[in-house]
């Protein structure tokens, strides 16, 4: 008899990563999906609704004011409590809530697996965060979606139950449910410089005001309101600015423009943004951190490398692009079939003391 596995994403703040995670686990386990409604990635959910062994719970927890939406996500840990003996384990993506939470993880200890996606929240200044603490000694199984995150995170946690770790690395991820469209991209490699991505002060998209204006250069994403400043001295330096929330489409014509996408992180332990950019065999040179330079040292692709802030050496990355675009293209096919979510999610996650 299969065994019975929940799946919990609060604000359904990941939905494509859920559905590719989903689709995986559910040839294993019967799946029950925990989610929010949404404005943001909706279709997601009927995807992941159509897979079989899966079955949805959606409630209203981020699309409400936050008074309704806490009282709806409490109904959502009430109806774990209610169904947890069905449940071989139950496994939260994210805390949303924590003070609600923390009753639900104590009863369900034995069978709370949490994934930690960084090692502490985005905007948080200190090393650790003391809800990661108590839900990582809590957890009968601890993911993280990166060697990087999982390094920094026992260290600064001082986690020494190690048997219960799981890496499982973030697989290539599609914009869309079709994942077989083939793009009309450019036959070459343009020179345009492109950021994509939510624009944050770690995101280093700073770096963008000193590179020589006969460069394109375009950051598209929507802004952090602190970065209004930056903002504007970009926009006069030449930088094409696209301050929103891109749709599927807009970001698919971007990709098909064929320029070389630059994450310039001053600080990233992984990126969403690396994983769809390996899918649609997109050229990226990167600043020596985090997910994003170990997925590029473990390619061989070193040369596509750059030390934050150096201009010098993203434009030397930058040139390498150029000069050797048919091996980094054959390199980086190698590393989409190495990050297929198939050969990274396989039976066996969910045993304990095996990564």
């Amino acid at each position: 008899m299969r065994k019975k596995l929940a799946i919990v994403d609060p604000s359904s703040r990941t939905l494509p990563y859920d559905f590719h995670y989903i689709e995986q686990v559910s040839k294993e386990f019967d799946v029950v999906f925990y989610c929010s409604k949404t404005q943001f990635n909706g279709d997601f959910i009927s995807l992941i609704r159509a897979l079989p062994n899966v079955e949805v719970k959606e409630f209203n927890v981020s699309n409400r004011g936050r008074v309704m939406g806490l009282i709806s996500y409490l109904g959502l840990l009430l109806s774990i409590i209610s169904n947890v003996r069905k449940y071989k384990y139950v496994h939260f993506q994210w805390s949303i809530a924590f003070t609600l939470e923390l009753p639900l993880f104590f009863i369900i200890k034995n069978k709370l697996c949490f994934t930690f996606h960084n090692k502490v929240p985005h905007h948080y200044e200190k090393m650790t965060f003391w809800p990661f603490k108590i839900i990582s000694r809590l957890s009968r199984l601890v993911f993280f979606v990166s060697e990087t995150v999982a390094e920094e995170f026992i260290k600064d946690y001082k986690l020494t139950s190690t048997e219960k770790v799981k890496v499982v690395p973030h697989g290539v991820m599609s914009l869309n449910e079709d994942n077989s469209v083939l793009l009309h991209k450019s036959p070459n490699l343009e020179k345009e410089l492109i950021f994509w991505g939510n624009v944050k002060p770690y995101k280093g998209v700073e770096l963008f005001e000193f590179i020589p204006q006969n460069i394109p250069r375009s950051i598209y994403g929507k802004w952090d309101n602190k970065l209004k400043g930056l903002k504007e001295r970009l926009l006069k330096s030449g930088v094409e600015v696209v301050d929103k929330y891109l749709t599927v489409d807009e970001i698919l014509n971007v990709i098909e423009r064929n320029g070389i996408f630059v994450l310039p992180y001053l600080k990233a332990s992984q990126s969403g943004v690396l994983y769809t950019l390996l899918n649609y065999g997109c050229v990226f040179i990167s600043s020596r951190v985090g997910d994003s330079a170990s997925v590029l040292k473990k390619g061989g692709l070193e040369g596509l490398l750059f030390t934050y802030g150096d201009v010098h050496e993203l434009i030397d990355a930058v040139e390498y692009c150029h000069s050797h675009y048919d091996e980094i293209k054959n390199k980086l096919h190698t590393l989409k079939i190495e990050y297929s979510w198939a050969n990274i999610i396989k039976n066996g996650t969910y045993e304990f003391g095996s990564k």
